[in-house]
């Protein structure tokens, strides 16, 4: 049920900024709770992570343009402003204010500092105006999600030599980011 959910949540990022959304798991990225998806017509990749708070945070590579979308069915946010917060190291390297619907904290078009510093990151957290505390990410290993989502979006606007499966590396030195 929970990949449905997240494949749907997905299917949503997409399709905010792409008309198509035909998705392929590209797998699970090593070493990390990230997956890895890619939807080949519109040439964007996603990668989603899960926590225990029911909370889902996707980052999309389209071209270059990264957004960003959290989203937990039991948040009820209304349209209001959310600060989101990402340390390293104990400092708070990265603040912005967000706006949000119902359940849903999306973010388009993210400065390049923003993945820079999430992939980096120890502790990402979003905050009401308030300062109320919504919820904490522990971010740990997410350098690797990171680059694999940069991979994918570099590997998917090249031309489809296997259109069943573009992402076959026949070089048997290749690092494997997408988790095959």
């Amino acid at each position: 049920m929970k990949k449905i959910f997240l494949g749907l949540l997905v299917f949503l990022a997409l399709s905010v900024n792409t008309a198509s959304a035909e998705l392929s798991l590209l797998g699970v990225i090593p070493n990390t709770e990230w997956n890895l998806y890619a939807d080949l017509d519109a040439k964007a990749c996603v990668i989603t992570a899960s926590y225990e708070s029911e909370t889902s945070i996707l980052i999309q590579n389209n071209g270059g343009n990264y957004s960003v979308v959290f989203v937990n069915n039991n948040w009820e946010l209304g349209n209001k402003k959310i600060n989101v917060g990402v340390v390293f190291d104990n400092k708070k390297v990265w603040n912005a204010e967000f706006i949000t619907n119902k359940n849903m904290i999306f973010v388009d078009n993210v400065k390049a500092e923003f993945i820079t510093d999430v992939s980096r990151a120890q502790v990402m957290e979003l905050y009401t105006p308030e300062r109320r505390r919504i919820v904490g990410f522990n971010l740990t290993g997410t350098t690797i999600a990171i680059k694999a989502l940069g991979n994918c979006a570099e590997k998917i606007k090249q031309p489809v030599v296997n259109p069943k499966n573009p992402f076959i590396d026949t070089n048997p030195n290749s690092p494997k980011p997408f988790g095959e």
